[in-house]
């Protein structure tokens, strides 16, 4: 056999690598793919059910938002007390459901006094401690509570359509944001902060975010014009990328990639529910606006 036969016996290696290499990323996406998509199935199917249900599953999550938060906190040598903000942060969400506003009140006081508390009877604990203890607790339990909030302002079955789509237009900004930012990006929006952001995929997920808000506006017993819907769409969006934005500079503030590694593939639930923090929270104050719905 000659040498260019042999060389051309030989081509076809590179293919078999490069196929090889194609299957090792279809299989890390098909990873990552499957546990956001469990997680998406529950969050949506329990805020689809019983306002009782509901608040479960957003106590579920305060609780490992909270928990992941001040592990990150502890590990850049913070000393918040874990235990007080993450039952505070847990309360929050039942405190709602029975108690309304007033019972989110009550939960705030008792946990400040409780924090007042660990920092007068403990001698090494600092007023920082106490701060981010305080902090925490209402970042995580009480912002998360939002999605109780929007679920029980309307009585039945639609209600949870509400609250399903609030919650499903921030993922849609989500996605668009990075499917446009990762093609198209080439503006920096927050280059300290989150390097992978642009400006162009922030446009796209704004846009993502008020198509959703559209389609809510034909939701049986939900009064709201065209003009409303874009409006609630672009701040809805805006304050979905502040919260993202605000546990990326924690993240890289304490060292870390991921605030967990409960999600393969995602990081934690905190990583997963930071943009709802802050986007569900808006989504009440532009629905309470406009009257879109009576608390």
């Amino acid at each position: 056999m000659s040498v260019d036969e042999a060389s051309k016996v030989a081509e076809p290696a590179p293919k078999a690598q490069e196929s090889a290499s194609e299957k090792g990323a279809h299989r890390k996406s098909s990873a990552r793919v499957l546990p956001g998509l469990i997680f998406a199935v529950i969050v949506i199917g329990c805020t689809l059910a019983p306002a009782y249900i509901t608040a479960g599953v957003v106590l579920i999550l305060s609780v490992f938002c909270a928990w992941e938060l001040f592990t990150m906190l502890r590990d850049d040598a913070k000393h918040p007390n874990a235990i007080i903000g993450t039952v505070a942060a847990a309360l929050f969400p039942y405190a709602y459901f029975f108690f309304g506003f007033a019972g989110m009140g009550l939960v705030a006081a008792v946990l400040l006094l409780a924090a007042m508390c660990w920092y007068i009877f403990s001698p090494r604990t600092h007023f920082s401690d106490v701060a981010i203890t305080v902090f925490g607790a209402l970042y995580t339990g009480a912002l998360l509570s939002s999605i109780v909030v929007i679920r029980a302002s309307v009585p039945g079955f639609w209600g949870g359509v509400l609250a399903a789509a609030v919650i499903i237009a921030i993922w849609a900004n989500d996605v668009m944001a990075f499917v446009w930012g990762s093609r198209l990006g080439r503006n920096k929006l927050a280059p300290q902060i989150s390097p992978n952001k642009s400006w162009e995929g922030f446009v796209a997920g704004l846009a993502g975010s008020i198509v959703i808000w559209c389609a809510m506006a034909f939701i049986p017993t939900i009064d709201m014009p065209i003009y409303q819907a874009i409006i609630g769409g672009l701040v809805s969006g805006m304050f979905s990328v502040l919260g993202d934005l605000a546990e990326s500079k924690i993240k890289r503030a304490t060292g870390y990639k991921d605030s967990g590694t409960i999600m393969r593939g995602h990081g934690g639930i905190l990583d997963r529910c930071d943009a709802m923090l802050t986007g569900c929270t808006a989504s009440v104050a532009i629905l309470c606006l406009f009257r879109i719905v009576v608390l």
